[in-house]
């Protein structure tokens, strides 16, 4: 839950009451489902409602009232059971009486049944009838409160009677993305998918009210509620647009305030919102499903995502979490998963046949493609790791040892101008891993005769 405090620097040009008047308040109000309500120790702006108890110790009630599944999922979110939603009371059912709510997951039950419903259903919690089975089924009460939820399974307060204009209901990651933005006054913002504006507000709130907030929506009707919440938190600086962000190139500029180029940028891509709020049953397809994904690629420029490949990449080569060639080879994977590159054209940066450098002579052209380029280091690597293996790299150290003597210099020289020769012929890369251990078994040669030939071997092999 968001929370605007005019002495922390978060508030807009309407003022805004304290934290601590409204802690007080919602202890008093909610103290029997909420026993506390707490300033997040990190977010300033954010007031953290404690869960009640571990509800394992809730037994039903003897009488059962059914509710259709959605006002089941309003229930768990921590609403009161409204009479719209109710589908079956038991026969005598008066106002005051304890009551045991369930839920119908499929929707079989019908409206009006007396008896205790024996399809699929789930508990949700106990409450105290504020009508009676006459006023719903009889005298035909359209709204208002039927059940009052005393002991929700889920613990969650019924939140709907807050003032709209000092407190904003969030998640806690939807609160956090205005901090990670972190905008400034008179910065400029994209909200990409603003709807229903709970974002929006947040950054306008941070920015103080000063700069500009251009907030896009595909949906007209989106739109107009997230002119609603900034208009019910006095916010002037947000610019709506109905108006799709994949295609904003396409937006008119004339006679608004819309700039090329935004501070920040926030995208809250479209998704399933699976895990987001709790659910009884989930009626999106499979198809529905994977249909996200395509939205949220194309809302993302491909150099975004690869930066997050390398970044990835990165973090992965430096801790060695899996092995290195390993971690060499998830572009292969990535960037086609990604859309960066198609598959052929990443498997053309490994071994492909497509033409990849090309260098002319005088006399005759050369033409060195990928696959030629990444046979020959896979070759050297190869033949570098056959040296290691057989100690071959260690014969030809002693080898050089006796050519060269003992001296730092001239094994220096003796080094370089052996890789210098082969980087004429194979690429830098497969000079240095063919030299790679040939040099390390000379240093460690020259470490294990430092007792012979003094202290200057020591600090060669350092």
């Amino acid at each position: 839950m968001s929370f605007m405090k005019d002495h922390a620097g978060h508030t807009c040009d309407a003022k805004f009451a304290s934290v601590g008047p409204t802690v007080e308040f919602m202890n008093n109000s909610y103290n029997v489902l909420a026993p506390q309500v707490l300033c997040h120790p990190s977010i300033p702006d954010l007031l953290v409602l404690a869960g009640r108890h571990n509800s394992s110790h809730v037994k039903p009630s003897l009488r059962e009232v059914v509710v259709r599944r959605d006002c089941a999922e309003a229930v768990l979110r921590g609403a009161h059971v409204y009479i719209p939603g109710v589908m079956g009371a038991p026969k005598g059912l008066q106002a005051g009486q304890e009551v045991a709510v369930y839920g119908d997951l499929d929707g079989q039950c019908l409206r009006g049944r007396t008896r205790p419903y024996r399809g699929r259903r789930v508990f949700i919690g106990n409450g105290t009838a504020l009508v009676s089975r006459a006023d719903i089924f009889v005298n035909q009460v359209s709204e208002g409160c039927a059940v009052r939820m005393t002991e929700p399974l889920s613990g969650c307060p019924p939140l709907g009677g807050l003032e709209p204009s000092q407190l904003f209901l969030q998640n806690l990651p939807s609160a956090l993305c205005g901090h990670i933005l972190g905008p400034k006054p008179g910065d400029t913002v994209l909200d990409m998918c603003a709807a229903p504006g709970g974002k929006t507000t947040h950054l306008a709130t941070l920015m103080k009210d000063k700069g500009l907030v251009v907030a896009l929506d595909r949906s007209a009707n989106r739109v107009s509620k997230i002119r609603s919440n900034c208009e019910r938190w006095q916010i002037s600086c947000v610019r709506t647009f109905a108006h799709d962000a994949n295609e904003f190139d396409s937006l008119p500029r004339e006679g608004t305030e819309i700039p090329d180029q935004f501070d920040r940028i926030l995208l809250d891509a479209p998704c399933s919102a699976l895990g987001g709020r709790p659910r009884l049953s989930y009626e999106q397809s499979a198809k529905a499903l994977q249909s996200y994904p395509p939205q949220q690629r194309a809302l993302l420029e491909t150099a975004g995502w690869c930066v997050y490949c390398m970044v990835w990449m990165a973090m992965y080569w430096t801790t060695e979490i899996i092995p290195l060639p390993a971690t060499a080879l998830l572009p292969l994977a990535m960037f086609p998963l990604l859309g960066i590159l198609s598959t052929g054209e990443t498997t053309a940066l490994y071994f492909n046949s497509v033409n990849f450098f090309t260098q002319k002579y005088m006399k005759r052209e050369t033409v060195f493609r990928a696959q030629d380029i990444g046979f020959i280091i896979l070759s050297s690597l190869t033949l570098a790791v056959a040296v290691e293996c057989t100690n071959l790299h260690k014969r030809i150290a002693l080898k050089s040892l006796l050519i060269f003597g003992m001296s730092k210099r001239r094994i220096v020289f003796a080094i370089m101008m052996i890789s210098m020769f082969l980087s004429l012929w194979i690429p830098n890369t497969a000079s240095a891993s063919i030299m790679g251990p040939i040099t390390v078994a000379v240093a460690d040669q020259m470490q294990k005769a430092s007792h012979k030939f003094g202290r200057g071997s020591q600090r060669f092999y350092e």
